[in-house]
């Protein structure tokens, strides 16, 4: 495997939780301490810790997947928000 290939597969918590929407890097080492790393996935280097691309695609999900999924829900939300503003003007007009 090429080594520029290998270290663009490789994250820190900190660009995994980004990444993945996660909520902070608490839950990535709570997940190591629980022991739902397998060997090789993640490792400590000084005092931060890296994580690779497959160990959080299988455990959260495929980036690209996640990505999707939050346009959806903000796509979805915004036109739910859309026809109460549309009310309201209507409304308005009314007045």
């Amino acid at each position: 495997m090429n080594i520029d290939k290998e270290f663009s597969e490789l994250y820190t918590f900190s660009e995994a939780t980004k990444m993945y929407g996660l909520t902070d890097g608490s839950t990535l080492r709570k997940a190591v301490q629980r022991g739902r790393f397998k060997e090789g996935e993640i490792k400590k280097v000084g005092t931060t810790w890296v994580v690779t691309k497959a160990a959080m695609d299988r455990l959260y999900g495929n980036k690209k997947d996640i990505t999707s999924r939050i346009k959806d829900a903000k796509k979805k939300a915004a036109e739910q928000s859309t026809p109460n503003k549309s009310k309201a003007k209507n409304a308005q007009k009314e007045l």
